[in-house]
């Protein structure tokens, strides 16, 4: 059946303008609480329906805006999404996900269809560098369409907002942890060659080291190759002064702990001394289980990544009432990481 209610027919229930039923609406104005909740109210209880068409007909704004994923299964793209839909939905936006699989012809089309389609503005979420490849996707963006870039890795530079986690303050603030506790030679394992995060993340290991002037030798540096747990294990060995590792992944963690098992150590996260080796976990959310009694993770709040691209993208779109209307400088965003404890 065919809506029939407009904002006039909530206007006269409400005995308030159009104008106010149209900001209260869209979450506009500077309407009190009272207010906004009446009309919300008498809305919802007159059957009343937002015709999405009109509105951008009516304006230059379409309400719809875009995200591009790389995969929609990987924890750090949907723990940061969450709070990004969440907070677009809250302003009545629609939204379109495409998934690319990192296929960087896919995400060029798939920019390509969201700009046909009139979206006012594009986030990326993605987990791969490359950013030749994406720059392209934007030859044909216009200047003035907020794009937001959330992915894992930082990948645009120019013109781009980008909101992520700071990986290299991450792997400063592990070694660092370690460092306090009073171990004096840390090792940093897992993670592939070629991947930027954990490249930041083992720059800000170097740098706690050599602050702290302490060893930073490229020999207690592994990474995720075929055998990690055999290497680890010839590391401990041939190392005994190792006594704490940082893992890159969980994956990486579980390695360490055989490792640590077949020289006949133990697991810990605070001792020095002993036949203890003390780990630390990077993940992309503080998990809920935990391997054994000693467990320690690193990790960011990936929600608040979402939070504040939205935030972003309210700032820079002229939908905003009150919005700058001159270009908005690129900037970059990075989200602290904290420890956690059993």
């Amino acid at each position: 059946m065919k809506n029939t209610v407009t904002i006039k027919d909530i206007a006269k229930k409400a005995e308030v303008s159009t104008t106010t039923v149209s900001l209260a609406l869209r979450n506009k104005g500077n309407l009190s609480p009272e207010t906004r909740d009446k009309v919300i109210q008498i809305a919802q209880d007159i059957g009343y329906v937002r015709n999405h068409l009109a509105a951008k007909l009516r304006s230059k704004y379409s309400k719809t805006v875009g995200i591009v994923v790389g995969d929609i299964s990987c924890s750090y793209t949907s723990h940061t999404l969450k709070s990004l839909i969440d907070k677009l939905q809250e302003q009545d936006y629609l939204i379109n996900i495409y998934q690319c699989d990192h296929q960087w012809k896919t995400l060029t089309e798939q920019t390509h269809q969201l700009i046909s389609q009139g979206v006012d503005g594009i986030f990326y979420c993605l987990s791969l560098s490359g950013g030749a490849f994406y720059q392209a996707a934007l030859d044909s963006v216009s200047n003035d369409l907020p794009i937001i870039d959330l992915s894992k890795n930082s990948i645009f530079t120019d013109n781009v907002d980008y909101l992520g986690v700071d990986h290299a303050n991450s792997g400063r603030m592990a070694t660092d942890y370690f460092i306090n506790q009073g171990h004096r030679k840390v090792a940093y394992v897992g993670g592939e060659t070629g991947s930027m995060c954990r490249a930041e993340r083992i720059s800000g290991y170097f740098k706690a080291l050599n602050h702290a002037n302490l060893s930073a030798s490229t020999h207690c540096v592994l990474d995720s190759e075929e055998g990690l747990s055999e290497r680890v294990f010839h590391l401990l060995k041939e190392d005994a002064a190792i006594s704490a590792v940082i893992c890159h992944d969980l994956e990486s963690y579980a390695e360490a702990c055989v490792a640590i098992e077949r020289l006949g150590h133990k697991v810990g996260y605070d001792q020095v001394f002993g036949k203890v080796v003390s780990l630390i976990c990077f993940v992309d959310t503080k998990p809920t289980f935990y391997f054994n009694d000693s467990s320690l993770f690193i990790s960011a709040d990936l929600g608040e990544i979402g939070v504040q691209a939205c935030r972003r993208f309210f700032e820079v779109s002229q939908e905003i009432e009150g919005a700058p209307k001159e270009e908005s400088p690129s900037f970059r965003l990075m989200i602290p990481s904290s420890i956690h404890h059993k």
